[in-house]
């Protein structure tokens, strides 16, 4: 009997070294072989780290978790994660302790590291590497790659010669060393469907015209030189961006995003009071505040709406202006809340102080959220929207005739044959001679149980000046420009059925467009962002005349990570450069999101203002910078101008034509040279010397490689 007994603790001694975090049994792969193909996969050197290590089970997918963590303080750590069936690595990160210095030209260029990306995933995943496409990841506005010290790489999945959304791997690569810094694998194990009699491309186009097309609208856009909010006119999605079905030709709803409808914007505001003397500005502000409604009568409009009782406590009421001070909510809060007996009711409500409209208000809580088990709603969707109407009508009839009833659809409800909502939600957008505003809008909400309105909200723009149609292309027109700006294609994508309790994804062959803001100039055709400016998608410049030149690897750099835009194929490297250009590059280099603002050279030399970099008295945009002169405005960039402003401090004799310095470029020309951005020529600094517009690439690439961080 001993020794069965000690043979069944042999067998279970043997189960749990190859199984000691208590995988499957249907497991190929241990936690020691897990760790094995972890550190070979990426050469890792895990000496002097703690391992912990973790077995998890979701979706279908059963993975060792393994995280180093160094012993030293501030040590680093690194995380892979294993299939424990397959052995592929899914996800790898890791961190050496060490802290980025941002604006750190690279060691090592993109498509060094591209190169390197390509090694890992080959190696990792050779049969996969056959069915990947990189992303080109073109050098726009957007491109976060500057801000950090990795390229980061995405390979799409190909299948059939179509793209599966979200399916791929991702590769990033340090900067300065070429190390994996992170990998991730993301590939479903769904079938592909076939892609035979699919519907053509013509077709397709014309089911998005006719299910989610464009409309023209007014839209908000922000005016760099008014400094407020501006209507522009625009065509827009009616019904969101959604994949077409290529087979049946319907819009695949479910888990795709659609734009929602923006609800009422609160005003920023600064509330204060003064005593004393008051200037003309102040005094302005007390006459137009004399004219808000008190609290009291806030109060009073707001019981119109609300079921208000004793048993409801006024908690806040608050009064907020706008910065003009030309309007003025009061935000009102009551709640009603007993822990013990489960009770939480809350009501609220804006007010307008100026003109007294209600803007909107909402009540809920046990009391009215909760109804008995047994009891059914009341009303259906036909019914409740009837009670929303009549509501509108009757507190804003002039306003019930400019709106118009936008349908939407919950895509998320499950079980959506039988599925009774307790509360319908009815958004109506602004229309007026057929132009829909994109930025106004009357929500309201009804109790399915009750028919009553629980909600109720106005976002409404008044003394608009609306711009003039005069100009506007027609609709085919605006279609075409869609079509040809912006990729229509057939792709793979991965949908979730949310009426279902059992959601699993399946990948659907659909018809993409390229997902955008929804908005189109109506007049330019531009393609909008978010804030309503054109976008701008600048590729790198592949320049044809600076083959040979001495700065060629320095221009090629500037362009390669972001800071050199346009189309234009010439550089002109040997030309002077002018004072305007070389503003703009340096504030460039500063920050490439400066390119977002407005590409003007105003708004670069206003930046250069605000950075102290020049003086408005200095501003001369056509005349050609100086050395001395690239010197004063690098170091004034780098932020120690006030150093080089005393002159008494440096000795420039080490320079054989430091006579030729003007005296107050002195300390500029020294902390330029002695930091390695204005190199010497055999002695000579050459301080009166036009820069060429080559050798300003060069300037700005040792201003960027300057380290201002370094710590003795």
């Amino acid at each position: 009997m001993k020794k069965v007994i000690s043979f069944i603790i042999a067998i279970f001694m043997i189960v749990e070294c190859f199984y000691p975090l208590k995988a499957s049994a249907e497991d190929k792969i241990t936690s020691s072989k897990a760790i094995e193909i972890a550190k070979s996969s990426f050469n890792l050197n895990t000496e002097g780290y703690n391992l912990n290590q973790n077995y998890i089970e979701t979706n279908n997918r059963k993975v060792y978790e393994l995280n180093w963590y160094s012993k030293k303080k501030d040590g680093g750590s690194i995380y892979v994660s294993v299939d424990a069936k397959t052995g592929e690595i899914i996800n790898m990160s890791m961190w050496d302790g060490s802290t980025y210095t941002p604006r750190k030209i690279p060691k090592y260029s993109k498509s060094s590291a591209k190169a390197a990306a390509e090694e890992i995933v080959r190696k990792l995943q050779p049969d996969k590497f056959q069915k990947i496409k990189l992303i080109d990841n073109v050098n726009n506005i957007y491109d976060s790659d500057y801000y950090s010290d990795v390229y980061t790489f995405y390979f799409i999945r190909i299948e059939n010669g179509i793209e599966v959304s979200d399916n791929g791997i991702t590769v990033s690569v340090d900067k300065n060393s070429l190390k994996i810094r992170s990998y991730n694998l993301n590939w479903d194990n769904i079938e592909i469907p076939d892609i035979s009699k699919v519907i053509g491309i013509d077709e397709a186009k014309e089911i998005f015209k006719e299910k989610l097309g464009l409309e023209l609208s007014y839209s908000m856009s922000y005016n760099a030189n008014s400094k407020k909010n501006t209507p522009i006119l625009v065509y827009s999605l009616k019904n969101g961006n959604m994949p077409i079905d290529a087979f049946s030709g319907d819009i695949i709803k479910n888990g795709y995003y659609t734009p929602y409808i923006n609800g009422l914007n609160k005003e920023d505001s600064k509330g204060s009071s003064q005593a004393g003397n008051l200037t003309v500005e102040e005094q302005k502000v007390i006459d137009v505040s004399s004219k808000y409604i008190s609290k009291e009568k806030a109060i009073e409009i707001a019981s119109k709406y609300l079921p208000l009782n004793e048993k409801y406590k006024l908690s806040s009421a608050n009064l907020y202006s706008n910065n003009n001070n030309d309007t003025a909510l009061w935000y009102l809060y009551w709640e009603n809340s007993d822990p013990s007996a489960k009770i939480y009711n809350y009501m609220n409500a804006q007010i307008d102080a100026v003109n007294s409209e209600i803007k909107s208000f909402y009540y809920g809580g046990s009391d009215f959220d909760q109804p008995a088990k047994d009891k059914k709603p009341l009303y259906d969707k036909e019914k409740a929207k009837k009670i929303a109407d009549d509501f509108i009508m009757s507190i804003y009839p002039d306003k019930f005739n400019q709106i118009e009833y936008k349908e939407t659809n919950d895509y998320y409800a499950f079980n959506e044959e039988n599925y009774v909502p307790s509360i319908y939600y009815f958004t109506y957008i602004r229309k007026t001679d057929g132009i829909t505003y994109n930025f106004d809008s009357i929500t309201v909400n009804v109790n399915t149980y009750t028919g009553k309105v629980t909600g109720f909200s106005m976002n409404w723009s008044n003394n608009l000046e609306l711009p003039s149609k005069e100009g506007v292309i027609d609709i085919d027109k605006a279609y075409d420009i869609l079509f040809s700006k912006l990729n229509f294609s057939l792709k793979f994508v991965k949908c979730y059925d949310y009426t279902k309790i059992d959601n699993q994804p399946k990948i659907k062959l659909a018809y993409v467009l390229t997902p955008f803001s929804g908005n189109m100039d109506a007049k330019s055709g531009s393609i909008l962002d978010y804030s309503g400016n054109p976008i701008k998608i600048q590729k790198t410049p592949e320049y044809t005349d600076i083959k040979g030149n001495p700065n060629e690897n320095n221009i090629k750099l500037l362009a390669e990570i972001g800071i050199l835009k346009g189309t234009d194929n010439k550089f002109r490297p040997n030309d002077n450069i002018l004072q305007k250009d070389f503003i703009k590059l340096l504030i460039l280099s500063i920050d490439p999101y400066s390119y977002t603002l407005d590409d003007s050279y105003e708004t670069y030399y206003e930046q250069a203002v605000n950075k102290k970099i020049i003086s408005e008295k200095e501003k001369n945009p056509e005349s050609e910078v100086t050395r001395q002169q690239a010197a004063k405005m690098i170091v004034k960039a780098l932020g120690i101008g006030f150093v080089a402003d005393i002159t008494n401090m440096y000795d420039i004799s080490r320079f054989k034509d430091g006579n030729s310095i003007s005296p107050e470029y002195k300390g500029y020309v020294a902390i330029s040279s002695e930091l390695k951005v204005i190199n010497t020529n055999d002695s000579y600094i050459y301080p009166l010397k036009s820069v060429s517009r080559g050798e300003a690439a060069t300037i700005i690439v040792n201003f960027l490689n300057v380290n201002t961080d370094s710590k003795e």
